[in-house]
């Protein structure tokens, strides 16, 4: 079987950290096309893959390429929806960069236009292929009937100026935000779990005072969220016998070494775990996958398990691997179907809603 020839829009960071690299060490994968609108001298696709077809608009590439039928969206989160529609109405199967969509009716459109014209759709939820997250998986039947998780990304950043580098995400429109950046990639991993909470209470804030329109809230031109907080309601429901909690949380003023990634609590014990998954760490260092050493955490930053019974142990942490993402593509799997997606974007509109209600809300099965 011929691999799967593969078209890049956008060639930013997430395109030549997260995407390319695992596309070009899958064998069942071939990088075809690099659609880049505006290289310069410092960040051209042409210079950096001379064996690659590279456009300059998607007019350009649907009109001459025929051979590429997987399309990769990594441009910014505004621009998805036009991007999914060109590809999906040319009958390409896609892969966006989450979210899928700002807005969960968008997104619900997207699917449904998929399914008519008969094309995959899948979203980049690379996170849930983290070191941390994967020995998380592992952990939880282990502290038995689960009581309360916490889930941080936190950081300190505690400058106020926005990091005009990256253009697109210091803008200050719906959409950009930690919410929609850190937030998407927790939230996914909690309804990729337990399924959808019953009801939820969300506090989006400015910390820093980043915002250029101080009577802006969350989701409006002006404002910009630097922190969030979600507690996440699940009853009671098979196969669990007990209602629990999820808390949901990233900081950009989280001063402290090393940063809180978890805490797991059931009524057999307790799991606590600091530091991120190295990959994007890696990446950014210019370790590829498939080199030595590449998603193995460190022994020291492992994770501690206590138990009723008295024991401690460090556990063994999974091996990172975002690979995975694009081993299941080359396979003609979906990886992370849209449909999982849409979930996702809805939890972060109701958190922005709650947020600025102040108020718990329930959540429509």
């Amino acid at each position: 079987m011929s691999p799967r020839k593969i078209a890049v829009i956008g060639y930013g960071f997430s395109a030549k950290i997260f995407h390319i690299p695992f596309i070009q060490h899958n064998s069942k994968l071939t990088l075809s096309v690099i659609i880049q609108r505006n290289p310069t001298p410092g960040n051209d696709a042409a210079k950096d893959h001379s064996d690659v077809k590279v456009y300059r608009s998607t007019e350009e590439f649907y009109k001459t390429d025929s051979e590429c039928e997987l399309i990769v969206i990594t441009t910014s989160n505004d621009t998805h929806v036009q991007y999914c529609k060109e590809a999906i109405e040319n009958g390409r199967n896609v892969i966006v960069e989450k979210p899928l969509t700002i807005y969960s009716a968008d997104a619900k459109e997207l699917v449904n236009l998929a399914k008519k014209k008969g094309v995959g759709i899948s979203v980049y939820q690379n996170r849930r292929f983290d070191s941390d997250f994967l020995t998380l998986t592992k952990v939880l039947p282990k502290v038995g009937e689960l009581v309360s998780l916490e889930t941080h990304f936190d950081r300190y950043k505690p400058d106020p100026t926005l990091d005009t580098s990256k253009s697109w995400k210091s803008a200050q429109v719906p959409g950009n935000g930690t919410l929609f950046d850190l937030g998407v990639h927790l939230l996914d991993q909690v309804v990729h779990l337990f399924g959808m909470p019953q009801r939820l209470f969300g506090d989006v804030r400015d910390e820093r005072g980043c915002s250029t329109n101080p009577s802006a809230t969350w989701g409006q031109e002006g404002f910009v969220d630097d922190f969030f907080t979600a507690t996440l309601y699940y009853s009671s429901a098979p196969p669990r016998k007990r209602p629990f909690t999820v808390r949901v949380e990233a900081s950009s003023l989280s001063c402290q070494t090393p940063q809180l990634r978890f805490v797991l609590r059931g009524m057999d014990g307790s799991w606590t775990k600091h530091n991120l998954d190295s990959q994007e760490a890696q990446l950014k260092a210019g370790r590829m996958p498939g080199t030595g050493g590449f998603g193995v955490e460190e022994e020291e930053h492992f994770g501690k398990l206590e138990l009723k019974d008295g024991s401690v142990e460090r556990t063994v942490a999974a091996v990172g691997d975002y690979g995975r993402f694009y081993k299941e593509i080359a396979e003609g799997g979906a990886a992370v179907p849209a449909e999982e997606a849409v979930r996702v974007i809805r939890l972060v509109e109701l958190i922005g809603e709650s947020s600025r209600l102040g108020k718990v809300l329930d959540i429509p099965a």
